[in-house]
């Protein structure tokens, strides 16, 4: 059993929609991501490539953690567009958080185009050792 798991709401691409009308509608992408348990914490680091702090948006709800980024770029007024391929980019991941997170003590830095999220462990819940007499 895992703590913490993808939602299996999301379609298997790595293309998520948005439930918006279809003219507003937002193409989300699935970033790639890892999740590493430690003694103390869970540490998700999820790559965001491009997307700077003020981009990030990161909620808890209902045992849901949902990180999205949005990434855009535009070309100074000067410049004369020959090709369009570079256009903005969402990201949206979806985890569900097991009881075992404390979810006041939850961290979160990016650096280098990857998020690392901290989730510390709930002080019952921690291994311990049990010594044997």
């Amino acid at each position: 059993m895992t703590l913490l798991n993808i939602l299996s709401k999301e379609p298997a691409s790595n293309e998520v929609a948005d439930k918006k009308p279809a003219k507003t509608q937002t193409r989300y992408f699935r970033p790639r991501y890892q999740i590493l348990d430690t003694e103390n914490a869970y540490s998700i680091e999820v790559d965001v490539p491009g997307v700077a702090k003020s981009g990030l948006e990161i909620t808890l709800e209902d045992g849901v953690l949902e990180v999205v980024g949005n990434r855009s770029w535009k070309a100074p007024e000067d410049w004369k567009s020959i090709d369009n391929s570079y256009s903005e980019v969402a990201y949206r991941l979806r985890l569900a958080i097991g009881d075992s997170v404390n979810d006041g003590g939850i961290e979160a830095e990016v650096e280098d185009g990857v998020l690392r999220i901290t989730l510390p462990k709930v002080e019952d819940k921690k291994p311990r050792k049990i010594s044997v007499k």
